[in-house]
């Protein structure tokens, strides 16, 4: 695993806050405890969100991708910035 000294910040996009506002309630719960976990392997323990091992980079989209369950998260980095920009499920996701 790679360590960054970075401390990284988490935008929620309005179409992330969309599709996930549509989910239901466990699933929503499930996803943002996933994304509190994701964000403090980044800050607390310096990892880095290009090699973390739930994280893809879809070079098709130009895109990365964090896998939730059966949910995919997909966002942007910019620095110390992650945009999250929607959040799918995993059959939808790749169409």
């Amino acid at each position: 695993m790679k360590y960054s000294k970075n401390n990284y910040d988490f935008i929620l996009k309005p179409q992330f806050q969309r599709d996930i506002s549509n989910l239901p309630k466990e699933t929503r719960e499930r996803i943002k405890k996933k994304l509190a976990e994701f964000k403090k392997q980044l800050n607390e323990y310096g990892l880095d969100p290009r090699v973390h091992n739930s994280t893809k980079f879809i070079t098709s989209e130009k895109i990365w991708r964090l896998s939730i369950g059966d949910y995919r998260a997909f966002f942007d980095i910019s620095e110390d910035t992650l945009f999250f920009r929607s959040v799918i499920h995993r059959k939808d996701a790749y169409a």
